[in-house]
Parts: C-alpha cells; sequence; structure tokens
C-alpha cells in the first residue's frame, strides 16, 4: 500500500476512477459531491471565493482495488509539511473517527 500511494501510480484497468466532480455542492440530488455536510459547503465557498487561492470545486477519486485495506495512518509518516489536526468527537464527515486522527498525529 505504501508503495502505490508513494508512486502514485493509478491502473485504471484495476482501480475505480469517478469524476472529475465536485469537492461540494449545494444540490445533492441534483449534483452528488465528495462532501455532503452544508457545513463543508460553506467553507470550501467561502475559502474559495477568497482572492488569489486559486482553488477550483473539482476532484477525481481513485479507488484502488486491492487487497490491503486502506488506512490513513499508514501514510501519515509519508506527510512532510507542516500539518494541521483537528481531533473532534463530533466531527460530521463521513467516515471521520477521533482515535484514527490521534494515531495519525501520534
Amino acid at each position: 500500500m505504501q508503495q502505490m500511494v508513494r508512486s502514485g501510480a493509478i491502473d485504471p484497468a484495476k482501480d475505480e476512477i469517478v469524476g472529475p466532480m465536485p469537492v461540494v455542492w449545494d444540490d445533492q440530488d441534483r449534483r452528488p459531491s465528495v462532501l455532503k455536510p452544508v457545513t463543508a459547503f460553506r467553507w470550501f465557498i467561502a475559502y474559495g471565493n477568497r482572492p488569489d487561492t486559486h482553488w477550483t470545486n473539482e476532484v477525481t477519486l481513485v479507488r484502488p482495488k486491492r487487497p490491503v485495506q486502506w488506512y490513513p495512518g499508514l501514510c501519515a509518516t509519508d506527510v512532510s509539511c507542516p500539518t494541521m489536526f483537528v481531533v473532534s468527537p463530533e466531527d460530521e464527515m463521513p467516515r471521520a473517527t477521533p482515535a484514527v486522527a490521534r494515531d495519525a498525529y501520534e
């Protein structure tokens, strides 16, 4: 798993590729997005509208079809830039768990 993430290797024949699609969108029935909570929509749209961000509301998801289950902590040691961690016991983002955030931080 680490080798795949470090190399950025994507195999369209084996990996599920979805997108491009919006990161956030205000109408999930008309056009689904990756992040669904209204607070995510508000934050990203407010940030993206600031001058000089060059942010675009678009992302492509790649879901590797590998026998190893994805675990974010596997790649935490490869993060080489300053990173802010927010560990919230009431996070509304799908699949967000304080234990995973704490483990990645440590």
